[in-house]
């Protein structure tokens, strides 16, 4: 019991540094912090489970399948509500974190009215 627990604890700190390191590195780069990163990974993670448990495919192969829909996913979300607000960056316009949460509360939404 003890062992499964501590198992869990490094499993959910390992993903948790990993989100975290996406959104320094994101944030690091183009200097815009994507909110729905977040929510994307975790979408496509249940879309590998919801993979495993309909379709009976390893949660493995899933990922193969679900990752490059994660990426694009995202993509979408930074060309078209992150990428205009690139000029301004160098002006010093307007907060660019209000343009990402709108997707992350729809993946959020749409996650709980799935589950």
């Amino acid at each position: 019991m003890l062992l499964s627990a501590i198992l869990t604890g490094l499993v959910l700190g390992g993903t948790y540094a990993l989100v975290a390191m996406g959104l320094t590195l994101q944030y690091g780069v183009a200097r815009i912090m994507n909110l729905a990163y977040g929510d994307v990974i975790i979408a496509a993670a249940f879309g590998a489970f919801v993979l495993f448990n309909s379709l009976g495919i390893n949660p493995l192969m899933g990922m193969l399948l679900v990752i490059p829909a994660g990426f694009a996913l995202n993509y979408t979300i930074y060309a078209v509500m992150l990428q205009p607000w690139l000029p301004a960056r160098a002006t010093g316009g307007g907060s660019k974190v209000t343009r990402s949460w709108p997707p992350s509360a729809c993946c959020l939404s749409s996650r709980a009215w799935l589950w």
